[in-house]
């Protein structure tokens, strides 16, 4: 597991620690949007493989389109060291060690029975876990008592204790950013334990996740429809897409447009397919390109969508509550909370499907990086609101203002009774970025091409980089692992070996697989982060660098960057170096990758 963060390690470790407990079998995880609960499950899951426990690992998604994605994840994560198989539609990989398969599929007739030496069950979205269907699939495989009374309430016999009753004995490990449902349906049901949670206010502040600045869109002379199907048929009607559109020209735009070369990428969720088409248009008329994404569209043109939206060609996508779970884009900069609700958990959901960071070459820093939310609201109803992020009871009216900036005035502006100042030892630290959690990023580099890369060695044209490229699926794109090293004795006549390492399905976890290959291959990520902070970056380059540089044809650039004031100008030369010589090596590797890809 030596890609997991100190956070998801921890979590497996809750995990294992209350299944000692007595009488507990079913442990949920709570983790916000970002945090990486499918890389968490997959090292639980390699962990009780690897101790040799008995049974194979059953993988539960909620959605067809979720499979392969969780695939890749378990794959990418286990590092090959166990099978992995697929039960979803006509697939029926069933003896595989882990088996990922769609609830929809497993509770068709006869696709439970073919599965056989379940050990350990992990529920991925657990909060939907009281359906009737995976209570079913539960019940089967042993993770919840399975109730063989003739006056079974179809329901589920939460309450009875005739003899009929078999106890569970396979461990559950439930897994979900928001363990509550909007339809009020109790979860104790199904979950004994939550010995671990890590809240979306935690993760901006350890720098997981990127800041939050909320403002409010109030819609005037409209109270707001109790119903989706009215909800829609008001927001398409009134004044709402024209009033959004302004807010986020005034807001979102302003505010980072300075970071950015186009405006922000932008997901808006609409109640349904109307009101998403009329706020499609009131974009469209103003010159931004906005599209509808719905369970009416094909899912062939839902993914060219979603691949225009990734390429930048589609500034906003519109959609009717298909992206609500499993989907994420990181070039998301700006949410639009366009359909109003009541339920706290499903609007964590909505907004946390744009705070991860975005890696990429044409992104602005990390660190200031921030997801601008619109959430449009009327004058009279109590809505889910920016406050339901934190555990902190924050006002409102406190619009264009960081989520993390609210919380700190909060902290040091409360005051304090008699019993916390005797408790109280010492000031309070307030941190906006963890420093430990932005270093690895900080050592990545990029080619021309934007291709991300690590250097293994010095001198050696060594490198480890990351290509993406498009994937089969809905909500998929795939990024690639490849390593170029000097070829050993036996390796073929060539000087270097380039090869495919690893792939995943998010950036993110394709960066962690390369940093630990880079270390493999010899690579020093400690040294190239220290190396930032050299003295000899301020410094003019030397006679010998200057030399060098001009030997890599760049006399045009080092003349401009002598000449400028600012110091840093042996750093700004090295780091052109390194980028000039990478560029030359790895991307006509890369086109060559992508062109096979596409024949």
């Amino acid at each position: 597991m030596s890609i997991l963060r100190d956070y998801q390690r921890q979590a497996v470790a809750a995990f294992w620690d209350t299944l000692a407990g007595e009488d507990v079998n079913r442990v949920a995880i709570e983790m916000a949007t970002g945090l990486g609960k499918t890389v968490t499950a997959a090292g639980a899951a390699d962990e009780w493989l690897g101790a040799a426990m008995n049974g194979r690992v059953l993988f539960l998604v909620h959605t067809d389109e979720l499979v392969r994605q969780t695939v890749k994840t378990m794959a990418a994560v286990t590092k090959g060291r166990w099978s992995i198989g697929v039960v979803k539609a006509t697939a029926n990989e069933v003896d595989a060690d882990i088996v990922v398969a769609s609830v929809a599929t497993l509770t068709q007739p006869g696709r439970m029975d073919q599965i056989t030496d379940v050990g350990l069950i992990i529920v991925d979205e657990c909060h939907h876990a009281t359906a009737a269907s995976y209570r079913a699939i539960l019940e089967r495989f042993g993770g919840l008592p399975d109730c063989t009374c003739a006056n079974r309430d179809p329901e589920g016999c939460w309450d009875c204790r005739n003899t009929g009753w078999t106890q569970p004995s396979v461990p559950v490990l439930g897994l979900t950013a928001t363990l509550a449902r909007t339809d009020g349906a109790a979860l104790g049901q199904v979950w004994q334990a939550l010995p671990f949670t890590r809240s979306l206010s935690w993760a901006i502040r350890k720098g997981h996740l990127i800041d939050l600045v909320p403002y409010t869109i109030t819609i005037p002379d409209v109270t707001l429809a109790e119903g989706r199907e009215a909800l829609d048929t008001q927001m398409a009607e009134s004044l709402a897409p024209e009033l959004v559109v302004q807010a986020w020209l005034d807001k979102a735009v302003d505010r980072l447009l300075g970071n950015l070369v186009e405006y922000p990428s932008t997901v808006l969720f609409a109640p349904l397919v109307a009101s998403a088409h009329r706020f499609a248009d009131a974009f469209n008329a103003e010159g931004i390109k906005a599209e509808v994404i719905s369970d009416k569209v094909p899912l062939s043109e839902r993914r060219a969508i979603l691949e225009r939206y990734e390429a930048g060609v589609t500034t906003v996508v519109c959609n009717a509550m298909v992206l609500t779970e499993g989907w994420d884009s990181p070039r998301t900069m700006c949410v639009i909370v366009a359909r109003p609700t009541k339920s706290a958990p499903l609007f964590i959901q909505m907004v946390g499907r744009g705070l991860r960071p975005w890696l990429a070459a044409e992104a602005p820093p990390r660190e200031e990086q921030q997801c601008i939310l619109l959430c449009v609201a009327d004058t009279t109803t109590q809505l889910a609101t920016y406050a339901d992020l934190s555990d902190r009871p924050l006002a409102g009216g406190q619009d264009g203002k960081s989520l993390a900036q609210m919380e700190d005035e909060w902290d040091l502006g409360r005051e304090l009774d008699a019993e916390e100042l005797v408790e109280y030892r010492g000031p309070v630290k307030i941190e906006r970025w963890d420093a430990i959690v932005q270093a690895s990023s900080k050592a990545w580099k990029f080619t021309e091409a934007g291709v991300p890369f690590l250097p293994t060695a010095k001198r050696s044209q060594g490198y480890v980089f990351v290509v993406e490229q498009p994937d089969e699926g809905v909500h998929e794109r795939g990024w690639k692992v490849w390593a170029r090293r000097p070829a050993t004795p036996g390796e073929g006549r060539g000087a270097f070996r380039t090869y495919m390492a690893a792939t995943a399905p998010d950036l993110e976890l394709a960066m962690a697989l390369a940093e630990d290959l880079a270390q493999e291959l010899g690579g020093d990520i400690g040294a190239m982060l220290a190396d930032k902070g050299r003295a000899w970056r301020k410094a003019v380059p030397s006679p010998e660098m200057q030399e060098h540089a001009r030997r890599l044809g760049l006399s045009v650039e080092l003349e401009k960057i002598l000449a400028t004031k600012a110091g840093g100008k042996a750093g700004k030369l090295s780091d052109l170096m390194d980028k000039v010589q990478a560029t030359r090596v790895i991307d006509p590797v890369v086109e060559k990758i992508r062109a096979r890809s596409k024949a």
